[in-house]
């Protein structure tokens, strides 16, 4: 039996945003996560939370310049067997960074798979010492000892049972930031359900749901660009994206925020006066080589 699911992933940290869906068909599970607010070229890890405690580990990958990380794959089971989706950090010091419910949502089960997060990380960062060992007494003719091989990381890892008490207050619900007033619909660009199927560069595909899904906005005077709105994904002044096809093919996207200046350290972009008399920063990423004509 064929079945579905798409998951909100809950932020373990700030400026955590995330989904994954999952289809199953029988015993085999195909999944896709895609992950965004990460430090660029920071390491993640992905497992699933399994049901008897066992977190088994699904694939590991790198975020992008734009801090965003997309995995896929699949497994030889259903995932009716998973309690949960933890993604945590890569690096010496491994730390939750997303969870995910497979299961009905509820207070105890939403703690629980905080606490494997944990127990996980926890484990993980243990694996990497080594142990020390006693030291043998030194032979009359000494010899090359050999050199310690550094101990690999478990795939799958049991996480015993541990009290939830001292992570009860640790991770307190995320504020929620007003909605920025939006621009108004575009009455140019055709409707959601009449757009033809678009070829998405290696690297892009994610941004693919946005247009498939969110209304085209009348963001900037940019004949032959589609903007939508990309909800919460740009923090308070919200996050708007664009996107420029030729012959079926996409062969530029727009990132734009509204702000009168780009963050400080940050570089590519330029100021904007939107439709809405609005001040935006964008950046442009150009996969053809060919100039943008800015309005």
């Amino acid at each position: 039996m064929l079945s579905r699911r798409t998951i909100l992933l809950k932020p373990m940290q700030p400026a955590l945003s995330g989904y994954a869906r999952l289809q199953t068909d029988g015993d085999r599970t195909l999944w896709q996560l895609h992950a965004r607010g990460l430090e660029p070229g920071q390491s993640v890890r992905l497992y699933w939370y399994l049901s008897g405690q066992n977190a088994r580990e699904m694939a590991q990958a790198a975020a992008n310049a734009q801090g965003e990380a997309s995995v896929q794959g699949e497994e030889a089971f259903s995932f009716r067997q998973a309690q949960a989706i933890l993604l945590i950090s890569g690096d010496e010091h491994p730390g939750p960074l997303l969870i995910g419910l497979c299961t009905d949502s509820s207070p105890a089960g939403l703690m629980d798979a905080k606490n494997a997060a944990l127990a996980l990380c926890e484990r993980l960062e243990a694996s990497r010492r080594t142990p020390k060992r006693p030291q043998a007494p030194a032979p009359d003719h000494p010899q090359d000892a050999p050199r310690p091989q550094p101990s690999a990381l478990p795939r799958e890892v049991f996480l015993p049972a541990i009290d939830p008490a001292p992570y009860a207050q640790a991770f307190s619900p995320p504020v929620q930031e007003p909605e920025p007033i939006l621009p108004p619909p575009s009455r140019t660009a055709p409707p959601v359900d009449h757009l033809k199927p678009l070829r998405w560069p290696r690297g892009f595909e994610s941004l693919r749901p946005y247009f498939e899904n969110a209304l085209p906005t009348a963001l900037f005077d940019m004949p032959g660009w589609r903007f939508v709105y990309a909800a919460h994904a740009g923090g308070p002044n919200g996050l708007w994206i664009g996107m420029r096809q030729l012959d079926g093919r996409v062969c530029g996207v727009i990132y734009a925020h509204r702000g009168d200046a780009p963050a400080p350290g940050e570089r590519g972009y330029r100021t904007l006066t939107g439709l809405d008399g609005q001040r935006y920063q964008a950046l442009v990423q150009s996969m053809d080589g060919s100039a943008v004509r800015w309005g």
